[in-house]
């Protein structure tokens, strides 16, 4: 755990009804924020799928800027890109950046 964070749960499934449930929660302490902001922008939710990565680079073509780039991946995906990703993607597909 990157964070040092000891807090754990335990599920269990159960094919009979094909659910989890949820069978222990006794160390429930996090050392971190609990935050879905800050969630969404571990770099594994920003990364685009291949097909995501296709209609970016047609949008690219087109020649937005960078803060309308940034919004149509927020809109259209849902991830929190920052600038940096976009100048790695663009740097990885050799756009002018």
């Amino acid at each position: 755990m990157p964070s040092g964070c000891e807090a754990h749960f335990t599920v269990s499934y159960t094919q009979k009804n094909g659910c989890l449930k949820l069978t222990d929660k006794s160390a429930t302490n996090h050392n971190h924020p609990l935050n879905a902001d800050l969630y969404a922008h571990y770099p594994k939710h920003r990364k685009l799928t291949e097909t995501e990565e296709k209609t970016i680079t047609e949008y690219i073509q087109c020649e937005p800027t960078n803060s309308g780039l940034l919004n149509t991946v927020q809109q259209k995906f849902g991830k929190a890109w920052t600038l940096s990703d976009l100048k790695n993607f663009k740097q990885k597909g050799m756009f002018s950046v």
